[in-house]
């Protein structure tokens, strides 16, 4: 059977992921910026956020970007759990090599 999504429970979602998501950041050692919003702002130390950015979309087909020397990425409704956890294992290999 198919789910009928209400459309009124679009921004709680999307909110509940993104919280979900700063957890996992937060558990990396990044620095989040604007909690509480669907669009994150993270900060990793001794890291410079472009090079993550274009290792995330040419290895990982991840779309990021870097803004103000944070690592900016988003969540949506059609996004679930597993992309979150895919995203913090791509993410965990990605500083594991920029860091060293």
């Amino acid at each position: 059977p198919h789910r009928i999504l209400e459309v009124d429970f679009i921004p709680h979602r999307v909110l509940q992921l993104a919280n979900q998501y700063c957890n996992l950041l937060q558990e990396l050692g990044g620095d989040i910026f604007q909690p509480d919003s669907p669009i994150l702002a993270v900060k990793f130390p001794d890291t410079d956020a472009s090079s993550i950015a274009r290792e995330l979309a040419s290895e990982h087909h991840v779309h990021a970007s870097a803004r103000h020397g944070r690592l900016r990425l988003s969540v949506h409704f059609y996004n679930d759990e597993s992309d979150l956890e895919r995203l913090a294992g791509v993410l965990a290999s990605v500083l594991e090599r920029t860091q060293a």
